[in-house]
């Protein structure tokens, strides 16, 4: 990964430029003015579409944090009776969705104008895919990881959203906007981890193996509804946010 990372920065420094325009002077401020970066953050809080598209990131990032990122290794280990190397091979093809996925919803949502659609379109896939994923019954191994990868692409949508935010704010606040969509995306592993786990927690049946709690599938199922629910709840928080058609929609 490091590696990667120094052949982009050197890329980065061979191929890009900034471009030559003089900076404009800025404007005197007033003695009680709120210093900008307060403001932008203000200006971004209060706009309805702002919060709806940031919830629409948070709930639609939140399952892969929660089961992609900590409780989906265990439980594939449990369900499936495979290794730890097998469960995270497995439990990685939401990974590798969100790699397949990401480009082509950006290309998607540019090709047809739209951003509202795509994100819908995704949100069904997610709530479809993740409730077969954990409900489904006499799914073999080869189909579970088959739809944590549809799981995957259709969740690799969420960065339209920033695409959203900056159509729905004005350039002084784009930087606050993405900040602040951003900043719920990667709050929802921070919050819907540990509560996945209190779920968990809440059904243990007290049972240790080498000194580690045991979960039955059955803790599993009743633990995991909340990922299909937050798949759901982004798509009704799709519904209601506002189409841009791939355009600013403020000056």
């Amino acid at each position: 990964l490091a590696g990667g990372a120094f052949v982009i920065s050197l890329l980065i420094w061979l191929l890009t430029r900034d471009q030559r325009h003089p900076r404009p002077t800025p404007a005197p401020s007033a003695p009680n003015d709120k210093p900008p970066v307060l403001r932008a953050l203000w200006q971004v809080a209060k706009q309805r579409q702002t919060i709806l598209i940031a919830l629409f990131a948070g709930l639609t990032s939140s399952p892969a944090l929660a089961f992609g990122a900590l409780w989906g290794v265990p439980y594939t280990m449990q369900a499936y009776d495979v290794s730890r190397p097998g469960a995270a091979f497995a439990v990685s093809s939401i990974l590798f969705g969100w790699v397949l996925g990401g480009p082509f919803w950006g290309w998607f949502s540019d090709r047809i104008g739209r951003r509202k659609w795509p994100i819908i379109i995704s949100s069904i896939i997610t709530s479809l895919s993740m409730t077969a994923v954990l409900y489904l019954p006499g799914l073999s191994f080869d189909m579970y990881r088959l739809l944590l990868f549809i799981n995957g692409i259709g969740a690799a949508a969420m960065p339209i959203s920033y695409a959203l935010v900056r159509e729905h704010n004005p350039g002084g606040s784009t930087g606050a906007a993405l900040g602040f969509v951003n900043m719920l995306a990667v709050a929802g592993g921070a919050i819907f981890q540990p509560i996945v786990g209190f779920l968990l927690d809440s059904r243990w049946s007290g049972k240790l193996v080498e000194g580690a709690r045991f979960y039955s599938p059955e803790n599993y199922s009743y633990a995991f509804m909340l990922l299909p629910a937050l798949y759901v709840s982004s798509l009704l928080t799709a519904l209601f946010i506002r189409e841009t058609f791939c355009r600013p929609v403020k000056a």
